[in-house]
């Protein structure tokens, strides 16, 4: 345990030193919006999953997102006979927010190739790249500016440089990530770690509804670590910390971290439990279950700003599935597949 905490504080100091996109509060849940590394990161064959978010529900319209992905992972031979896999993953999601339906529709293809360092692949290497679609659009009617204002309500055409209520760009984003698992005296792991890096927005693509020569988005530094093993024979926690920020302005960052406790009850039943925190912003308690690799997790943000009144809920459900092909002998991370497999003795 002490061990566990140890490595996840030190991930933690690598993250702060090296350092509004749709994100989940259960980001652990939706791995491949972070990095795209993710994309076939799972102890197992295939992995499906529906993410929704309902944020700042205490305002008239609040702001929505949903999102369904599925990832899966591939024997290859390219540079060794049982040492290397190719990762395949896709989702699509589509936010909401204000009067005037504004929306953020987004589809992407990511490809991962992953090479281990040791036999039995409990240490390796994984770079990405997404590929993404993105489509932005409004609905103007349902606004007003401030030149249609005439004193007693608002009325007439703006003046406003708008161009279009809908246009498409293409987006580009890449990772690297490294893994490694730690083993006590009889071979049994105990510990496994990541530590990763992304970058959103490699091609800076152009976004405006106004007549703008050359107004781009700017790329974004994502940098994330996560540590999982056992507390005791029956009990196993999973900390992880997420820091992400323009590259050119780190002062406007994100920083999300916490813990989940997972209790097996057996090898078909588990429940979760945790709090995570987003720095300055929210405090996130978290609970579901896992049911023969069906889980469901609910979370709620509790807002420590003046938007108190504002909170977010999030539900995700994912299910895996094992065909046993391939005989991929690689180990990622258990928060993102079958969490207890890799623990049985």
């Amino acid at each position: 345990m002490k061990k566990l905490l140890f490595i996840f504080l030190f991930i933690i100091y690598i993250v702060g030193i090296m350092a509004q996109d749709p994100s989940f509060s259960q980001y652990s849940y939706s791995p491949m919006l972070i990095n795209p590394c993710f994309a076939g990161y799972i102890n197992c064959d295939l992995r499906a999953t529906a993410n929704y978010r309902n944020q700042w529900a205490g305002f008239t319209t609040p702001y929505k997102l949903q999102m369904v992905s599925v990832d899966a992972k591939f024997k290859t031979s390219m540079f060794t006979d049982d040492r290397d896999w190719l990762g395949l993953g896709g989702y699509v999601y589509n936010q909401t927010a204000g009067d005037g339906n504004l929306s953020n529709f987004k589809t992407s293809l990511l490809v991962s190739y992953s090479l281990g360092f040791n036999r039995d692949n409990t240490t390796f290497l994984t770079g990405a790249i997404s590929f993404g679609f993105v489509n932005r659009s409004v609905d103007f009617s349902k606004l007003h500016f401030e030149d249609q204002y005439d004193g007693s309500g608002f009325s007439g055409q703006t003046s406003e440089p708008i161009i279009d209520e809908s246009f498409n760009y293409y987006d580009v984003s890449a990772g690297m990530m490294f893994t490694f698992q730690l083993k006590d005296r009889y071979n049994q792991p105990t510990i496994q770690c990541n530590v990763g890096a992304s970058m959103d927005h490699l091609n800076t693509p152009k976004e405006t509804f106004y007549q703008i020569d050359d107004n781009r988005k700017e790329q974004v530094l994502n940098f994330h670590g996560g540590a999982f093993g056992e507390v005791s024979e029956n009990l196993l926690l999973n900390l992880e910390a997420w820091f992400r920020a323009p590259m050119n302005n780190f002062q406007e960052n994100d920083i999300t971290f916490g813990a989940n406790l997972l209790y097996p009850f057996n090898d078909y039943f588990s429940i979760y439990g945790g709090v995570w925190y987003r720095w300055n912003k929210d405090i996130i308690p978290m609970a579901g279950f896992d049911i023969s690799g069906w889980r469901l997790l609910l979370s709620y943000d509790i807002s420590v700003t003046n938007l108190q009144p504002a909170g977010s809920l999030e539900i995700s459900l994912s299910k895996t599935f094992c065909f046993n092909s391939g005989n991929i002998k690689c180990l990622p991370c258990p928060s993102f597949g079958s969490d207890v497999k890799m623990f049985q003795k």
